[in-house]
């Protein structure tokens, strides 16, 4: 009853900070949306990578080791580029946004080029 009543609490507070909540509602789908695409993208390597000598096994989980690897690392070379190079946090931000739209633009040159285009398990790691 009690957690209750808290969490009552909270939620009225939270109500009078505006931007408080509306950063939480926005970072909860856009985890969600990053959960989502990460769970796709493996069930994708999954079925449609070919892995070349590798076992498909171990590629999935070198792919899902690498990709927590690399956001941990991200973060803090982001971090300290944004530091160095004195950029805001919208330019960290549309920057963030132009490097992840590098991997939906080279499945999709797939379509057009042959051999290329998240097709082997090599694309993926890399």
């Amino acid at each position: 009853r009690q957690s209750l009543d808290q969490l009552s609490q909270t939620y009225t507070l939270l109500r009078t900070y505006r931007h408080a909540s509306l950063y939480l509602m926005l970072w909860f789908m856009f985890s969600d949306g990053v959960f989502v695409l990460g769970t796709i993208a493996t069930l994708f390597a999954n079925a449609e990578v070919d892995w070349g000598c590798g076992s498909k096994t171990l590629g999935l989980l070198g792919l899902t080791m690498l990709a927590c690897l690399a956001s941990g690392m991200g973060n803090v070379v982001a971090t300290r580029l944004q530091t160095r190079l004195k950029l805001s946090t919208k330019q960290m931000l549309i920057g963030s946004l132009i490097v992840a739209l590098t991997i939906p633009l080279w499945g999709i040159l797939g379509y057009v080029i042959p051999g290329i285009g998240l097709k082997h398990g090599w694309e993926l790691l890399v």
